[in-house]
């Protein structure tokens, strides 16, 4: 599944309305089980907010792959020290990266490797296939779930 917006697909520019039930049929057992693994991900948006930008998230896989001063950084995102410097205070606000000082010299690296390694999962997504997994199982069809315990509103 890429993620990938195609601007000269015949149906770009319109707004295409998402499918949905023709009977809203809620399986509230379910969604009880799964509200608060669901609330947890939503203090995650902030970060994700974060490495949205192009910019940061280059500097986020930077990081998780070497330690970098702020010239470097400037360097391998093609900007200046200054705007460089904006991108890793942002980061570091955030509590994404941490910093430590040598010299004149000031070293960037990672608060938390996950966090690189969820950028290059969220790369992987944009360019390769699917991947299936328990976390994703397949859709069940609908005789399972009409045996599925559910509240049916008309």
């Amino acid at each position: 599944m890429a993620l990938q917006h195609n601007p000269a697909s015949p149906r770009a520019g319109r707004r295409l309305a998402a499918p949905v039930c023709q009977v809203e049929s809620i399986n509230e057992m379910l969604v009880e089980q799964l509200r608060p693994g669901a609330d947890r991900a939503a203090a995650a948006a902030p970060l994700f907010k974060a490495v949205a930008d192009d910019a940061r998230a280059r500097i986020v896989w930077a990081l998780s792959r070497a330690e970098l001063c702020v010239c470097d950084v400037a360097a391998l995102i093609g900007t200046s020290v200054a705007a460089a410097s904006y991108h890793l205070r942002l980061l570091h606000r955030l509590g994404a990266v941490q910093y430590r000082r040598d010299g004149k010299m000031v070293y960037y690296r990672l608060a938390d490797p996950r966090l690189g390694r969820i950028v290059e999962a969220a790369a992987g997504l944009s360019t390769g296939p699917p991947v299936a997994n328990a976390a994703n199982p397949p859709a069940r069809s609908s005789p399972e779930r009409a045996r599925a315990k559910a509240v049916t509103i008309r």
